[in-house]
């Protein structure tokens, strides 16, 4: 969803959630949740815990997905000794980058299959279409390289999207238009 739309609070008023939180969404908030995570390492180790770790939580959220996205380029650019994920040849670093996703979704598997509801939050971007059959058009994706988001998309059960309600009305009579 879009920023400031309360991504965070409708996962936190998922069943006993607790949170793997990658960004401080959580300001304010009275939730579970493991300390802030700042690198996939962390990550891992968080979602590691739930999974070899007795527990009574029905719901792991992670907040969110695009932040973790620069942190899982910063993990193969240190094991690869890169400086950044464009430098390894012909978009080696971004399949690297997909083997991260692919460990944290079998993670997350794992603890579906102990029982657990997975909700992964992430925030949106606004990409072109074109679709061979109509005209193009714009549509909301999440902000993630579109490996990952193709990734993330497929594992998921079910793919939300939540946004303000906007009107567009007319201003003072003319033809300028406001929302």
């Amino acid at each position: 969803g879009v920023p400031g739309v309360g991504k965070t609070t409708l996962a936190a008023g998922a069943p006993s959630p607790i949170f793997i939180p990658v960004e401080d969404g959580l300001v304010g908030m009275d939730v579970p949740a493991f300390p802030k995570c700042d690198s996939y390492s962390d990550v891992r180790e968080a979602m590691g815990t739930l999974i070899t770790e007795d527990h009574e939580f029905k719901t792991m959220v992670l907040d969110s997905a695009d932040v973790l996205e620069p942190m899982i380029w910063d993990q193969v650019c240190e094991e690869g000794g890169k400086p950044s994920i464009g430098d390894f040849p012909y978009g080696k670093g971004f399949e690297l980058a997909m083997d991260k996703w692919r460990e944290l979704l079998r993670g997350m598997d794992i603890l579906r299959d102990k029982g657990m509801t997975i909700i992964v939050l992430a925030h949106s971007n606004i990409v072109r279409f074109e679709s061979p059959d109509s005209d193009g058009y714009d549509r909301y994706t999440m902000r993630l390289h579109k490996k990952a988001n193709a990734a993330v998309h497929d594992w998921a059960d079910a793919v939300l999207f939540a946004n303000h309600e906007t009107r567009v009305v007319s201003a003072s009579g003319g033809d300028r238009k406001r929302g």
